[in-house]
């Protein structure tokens, strides 16, 4: 299953980008995740880590009640622009990419999310099509709110955001 999502925001795509590519911002923005970080960062630094094909890291979320931790592979790279992954295939296969675009004066963000499922999970496929659509819409529209600086469509602000994990205007 495939799920695509096009949002604007008020930010230039430079910063945009540079804000999706540091990996551990993810938490700030995506509702199931809790923690991600690229792997073999020299002396543990992966604030500093430029996305590269070949990078590897990790997310753990919290999926239906159950905690997993997905690992992935950076797959391609367009500096400033766009950004693919793929999934190792354990429990899921597929994969997703963050497509950043010039948009008057902000930018616009299209996500994808290819996510199939292996073995038993592979009968969870359709649930996760559904709640992986939702999840998708909601996610970017956080991730609209972070950019823009606070919550614009919600009552309740982002948890635990700090102004140092935003990029600057």
């Amino acid at each position: 299953m495939k799920k695509i999502r096009t949002v604007a925001v008020d930010r230039d795509p430079a910063s945009v980008f540079a804000f999706l590519a540091r990996i551990e911002n993810e938490a700030l923005w995506r509702s199931s995740v809790t923690e991600s970080s690229y792997e073999g960062a020299g002396g543990g630094d992966y604030a500093k880590m430029e996305p590269a094909v070949g990078l590897s890291g990790w997310t753990r979320a919290n999926l239906a009640g159950r905690t997993i931790r997905l690992r992935w592979k950076i797959a391609a790279v367009e500096a400033g622009e766009y950004l693919a992954w793929r999934f190792d295939g354990q429990p899921w296969q597929g994969g997703g990419s963050y497509r950043i675009e010039p948009c008057g004066t902000g930018s616009k963000i299209t996500a994808a999310l290819v996510i199939r499922g292996r073995g038993a999970a592979a009968a969870l496929e359709p649930l996760l099509a559904l709640r992986m659509g939702r999840g998708l819409h909601a996610d970017l529209d956080r991730l609209v709110d972070v950019l823009s600086g606070g919550p614009r469509r919600r009552q309740t602000p982002v948890a635990q955001m700090t102004q140092d994990a935003l990029p600057s205007a």
